[in-house]
């Protein structure tokens, strides 16, 4: 599981690997508003975003923040048309209200994912 975090704001964006500890130190980071989140992704292609945090960050100080990764559920299936399975399919799920999931399917055009709670748009 590789996971990277940016902080995009007015004044720019920035980005930084997360240790394997679970923390980062970002030294590119813009003054100002900011919005920072992580993305965490896994060597099967499977994608998670963290919720999102709003920040005010002062020019050349330190500011610590947590983010968190939303309680998940599991979703699998099986990608075909017309009856048969579709390999290596991308498949999103989103919600207004939650961050995103991603992966993509296996040759047999199966798909395993964590996503946060009841997603409402599924894209193929």
């Amino acid at each position: 599981m590789m996971a990277m975090v940016q902080a995009n704001g007015e004044n720019g964006s920035g980005m930084a690997p997360v240790d394997g500890t679970h923390r980062f130190r970002m030294t590119d980071a813009p003054a100002g508003a900011v919005t920072v989140q992580a993305e965490a992704m896994s060597m099967n292609g499977t994608q998670r975003n963290s919720r999102p945090v709003e920040l005010t960050l002062a020019a050349n100080s330190e500011t610590e923040v947590v983010l968190e990764f939303p309680d998940d559920i599991v979703i699998s299936g099986l990608i075909t048309r017309d009856g048969t399975p579709v390999p290596f399919a991308s498949v999103n799920f989103s919600r207004d209200d939650a961050p995103s999931a991603a992966t993509r399917a296996d040759a047999r055009g199966a798909y395993q994912l964590a996503a946060a709670g009841h997603p409402a748009q599924v894209t193929p």
